[in-house]
């Protein structure tokens, strides 16, 4: 496992436990919150791709797209709310 994963995998409990306890205290998710996350996961893909190469790059557009499709698609059909699907894309960013 390379030091890139395991800061993921930290990050995604971070975001995970806070976004619970948020959404336990306040009955969401603060968007200030969450905003952090997407931007260092999109840090750690471009750190990725430049050591890892494109092979890796594919599959996590690929995650990203279907995570970003299956959260609109719940959106729309009203079984998420819109913080849900912030935190799922969010998630996928970070995976």
């Amino acid at each position: 496992m390379n030091i890139l994963t395991v800061l993921k995998v930290v990050l995604i409990i971070i975001l995970c436990i806070g976004s619970s306890y948020t959404d336990i205290k306040f009955g969401y998710v603060k968007n200030l919150y969450l905003l952090p996350f997407p931007l260092f996961g999109t840090v750690l893909l471009v750190f990725q791709y430049m050591f890892f190469g494109v092979e890796t790059l594919l599959d996590s557009v690929i995650s990203i797209l279907t995570s970003l499709i299956i959260s609109v698609i719940l959106y729309i059909a009203h079984i998420w709310a819109a913080g849900d699907c912030k935190l799922l894309i969010a998630l996928s960013l970070l995976a």
